[in-house]
């Protein structure tokens, strides 16, 4: 399969970089250029040209199309658009500056850090808020549409510039408007991050999975580390099935008891002992943090990603180029934009040898001891990655992706036209 030369036109948009490329889709960096007037930037995630023709991707990706098109929440990403052209469905979403929590996870947990319990608080709560809008969403006739999200976990968290935490990437969410099915033994989401009913066979899942998931990975972020991953996926199973979870006030003092127990609760195995949906789990927070003198902030929040994390690269467009900029002291990269944008061929040795001038994406030590589950080992920032370089997801936008359950280098297991799942 030939790859674009980018930039390419596409529609009303100009597609500047490719940032990842996923098991059923590809992700760009885009320019919509309205016929109208104005620009900015989104990001535009389409079906990729080898699937196609696969019907059942297909209504995979309109389901996450038609469920994120539903979505108004301050702690959900906006979805644009989802339309097709040339055959390839695509859906068109905002550009969310900032950094994934799995990034800030992983600092915390290589560096021996700690995340406030204030900002561990009001990640808790804007995922729990996001969580409660995506259960209790309904069709234009008021019915509920039953989505669960399935695959709650750091890998799909952007602790957005803006201090707010955002839940992200719908690909395999499950609602009452999907016409396909998931077939019987496919496990859907993060080992690491599923609620113990999750893994059986043939169970009815419902909200609870998710309030469970939303649990794992609050502990994590209150303890500094990892709270069920293996040394194997069946050994991760088995510590989500069996695994005594401490306390989160026993680990680490500082947490209120009052703030652990709501997570504990969270962490109940038998889901009617859980918290009975979001809505309540987000008010049991609100009065724990409220009792122990906890003030989430969403101030507080993003900077202490920046101190954890660093900076987060923003996209600019200048001079009729691309540019990734730390801030006005960096620029990190610039790509031009104007001498191929109308152009969609395949890649050539000429084109080949000068795209082995452009920078490289900045790759940080892989961190042993974090978690894995599904996750390429590096942890790259948001740099354009070359178009003849291996295909890596860019964790700032992973949200974009279709997450499948099979990893391979870049997270996902791409499948061939016509094999079963």
């Amino acid at each position: 399969m030939s790859r674009e030369v980018l930039p390419a036109r596409f529609g009303d948009y100009l597609l500047v970089a490719r940032l990842a490329t996923g098991g059923m889709a590809e992700v760009f960096l885009a320019i919509e250029e309205p016929r109208l007037g104005g620009q900015r930037f989104v990001a535009i995630k389409r079906v990729r040209a080898d699937y196609a023709d696969e019907a059942e991707f297909a209504e995979f990706f309109r389901t996450e199309g038609r469920v994120s098109l539903k979505v108004h929440h301050p702690n959900l990403p906006a979805a644009h658009r989802l339309d097709e052209l040339g055959g390839r469905g695509y859906l068109v979403l905002e550009y969310l500056h900032g950094h994934l929590a799995l990034g800030i996870l992983r600092a915390i947990v290589h560096e021996h850090r700690t995340l406030s319990v204030a900002a561990a608080t009001s990640i808790a709560l804007d995922v729990a808020r996001a969580l409660d809008h995506l259960h209790t969403l309904t069709d234009l006739d008021g019915a509920p549409l039953g989505v669960i999200h399935r695959d709650v976990s750091p890998h799909n968290v952007i602790v957005t510039s803006s201090g707010h935490a955002k839940l992200i990437d719908l690909g395999i969410a499950r609602a009452a408007l999907q016409t396909h099915h998931t077939e019987t033994g496919v496990v859907k989401g993060k080992y690491a991050y599923m609620a113990p009913e999750q893994l059986g066979p043939a169970h009815q899942l419902d909200t609870r999975a998710d309030v469970f998931s939303l649990g794992v990975m609050i502990h994590e972020f209150l303890v500094g580390r990892p709270l069920f991953q293996g040394l194997s996926d069946l050994d991760t199973c088995e510590r989500v099935r069996g695994q005594v979870v401490a306390h989160p006030a026993r680990v680490r003092p500082d947490v209120p008891r009052a703030i652990g127990d709501v997570v504990m609760v969270a962490l109940e195995r038998d889901p009617e002992r859980r918290w009975a949906s979001a809505a309540a789990m987000v008010e049991a927070l609100e009065d724990a943090a409220a009792r122990a003198g906890v003030v989430p902030s969403p101030t507080g929040l993003w900077r202490e990603a920046l101190a954890i994390a660093g900076p987060a690269p923003l996209p600019l467009l200048r001079d009729g180029a691309l540019v990734w900029s730390d801030g006005p002291a960096r620029v990190r990269a610039a790509t031009p934009l104007t001498t191929i944008a109308d152009r969609s061929e395949p890649v050539d040795a000429d084109l080949e040898a000068a795209l082995d001038e452009l920078p490289d994406a900045v790759v940080r030590e892989p961190l042993d001891d974090a978690p894995t589950d599904d996750v390429p080992t590096p942890l790259i920032d948001s740099v354009p990655v070359p178009i003849d370089a291996p295909a890596v997801r860019d964790p700032a936008l992973a949200y974009y992706l279709h997450v499948g359950g099979v990893p391979d280098a870049i997270g996902e297991e791409p499948r061939k036209p016509g094999a079963r799942r």
